[in-house]
């Protein structure tokens, strides 16, 4: 969760209908459902297009953007009219060059609802074209920060990890150059964020991070008072790095009781909306390691009760964790279930990030790992 996620759900939020959008078929589901309904399965497809069908499984799987030569081939190989116009269609709405529009650009305010409400509908890709076209246009520092951010969570979405990674160096150096003290917090504890994303980032390296992140705040003393939230973020960011440490190697019931309290004392602090809800989920986890089921169950039932846009994510890490709790108890039936259900809605929002974590965790139960 970050700040800028933050301050944007405290704007009245359009709906879609008034920024032009529907919710969208994934063109990776459209592309799936032409070629079975054409040819009869993938690797037939994958023969008629010339391509092996791994080929065809990357593109379906949404890992990368179509450019509109690769569809050409792609729409070439269907003999049926109505099934190209479906599979171009979906490729309009998630891949084309956006056409500029006064709606765009009238209102920064109104750029920052529409890159929600985007990333709401399952159209990141779009949101993350809009992010940058905005990145470039504005003149107003903290405005340009805020579009920036929106370009590493939406780069995270879609499992861009070293994008990510380069816009955070990109903002550092601009803070830098700056010296902005408060936007240098913010972006050490993105680069944080980052790294946990990063599949090979050592314990080490998040440790690092976390405690650079810590000692600048501390060093000139930025707290949520000067820049909102960032010290109940410190906190649970720490505290979800534990976690992230104990499903690697079992830590000592210590550290997991300390990540317990990190975070509950961020609850304690009036946090409301998304942040709650992120602070909430991540002590549920803990309390699955800690192995108090039941207690997990509850406070999954609190997130559940807390009102937030879907473009937060919190739905599909909720999800994960009932998952979890099932599997703890020995219900790998329903654990299945859900998380096959998770993939599945990641993967229509285009949330590639929740997506790998489901397929991780349901290949571990089919291989009969826990």
């Amino acid at each position: 969760m970050s700040i800028a996620w933050a301050s944007a759900r405290q704007v009245k939020r359009k709906p879609l209908e008034s920024l032009g959008q529907t919710k969208p078929e994934h063109f990776g589901e459209a592309l799936r459902a032409a070629a079975i309904a054409e040819f009869g399965s993938g690797k037939a497809f994958a023969k008629a297009v010339g391509v092996s069908p791994g080929r065809i499984s990357q593109i379906v799987n949404g890992r990368e953007e179509i450019e509109a030569t690769t569809l050409g081939k792609l729409l070439g190989t269907f003999t049926l009219p109505h099934l190209q116009e479906r599979v171009h269609a979906a490729w309009t709405r998630q891949f084309a060059p956006r056409p500029e529009s006064e709606d765009d650009y009238s209102d920064p305010a109104d750029g920052l609802l529409r890159i929600l409400a985007l990333t709401e509908a399952g159209l990141p890709v779009r949101a993350l074209d809009l992010a940058r076209t905005w990145q470039v246009r504005t003149t107003n520092e903290p405005r340009w920060y805020a579009f920036s951010q929106h370009v590493v969570e939406l780069s995270l979405r879609l499992a861009k990890v070293s994008s990510a990674l380069a816009e955070v160096q990109n903002m550092e150096s601009v803070a830098i150059s700056k010296g902005d003290r408060l936007q240098m917090a913010n972006v050490l504890w993105l680069k944080g964020l980052v790294l946990r994303n990063l599949d090979r980032a050592t314990a080490k390296m998040l440790s690092e991070a976390h405690r650079d992140a810590v000692q600048f705040t501390e060093a000139y003393d930025i707290t949520s008072q000067t820049l909102p939230g960032i010290e109940e973020q410190l906190a649970r960011d720490f505290a979800l790095h534990l976690v992230m440490l104990n499903e690697r190697r079992p830590l000592p019931y210590e550290a997991l009781r300390y990540a317990l309290k990190l975070v509950s004392d961020s609850v304690d602090q009036g946090l409301d909306g998304v942040l709650l809800a992120h602070a909430l989920e991540i002590r549920a986890r803990i309390e699955i390691a800690l192995g108090q089921a039941t207690k997990a169950e509850d406070t999954l039932e609190e997130v559940e009760s807390i009102s937030v846009s879907r473009a937060t994510d919190v739905s599909e890490a909720t999800m994960i964790s009932q998952a979890k709790i099932l599997i703890a108890r020995g219900d790998q039936d329903e654990a299945k279930s859900i998380l096959e259900r998770v993939a599945e809605i990641s993967f229509s929002r285009m949330n590639l990030h929740h997506q790998d974590v489901a397929e991780q965790l349901l290949s571990r139960l089919l291989l009969g790992q826990r």
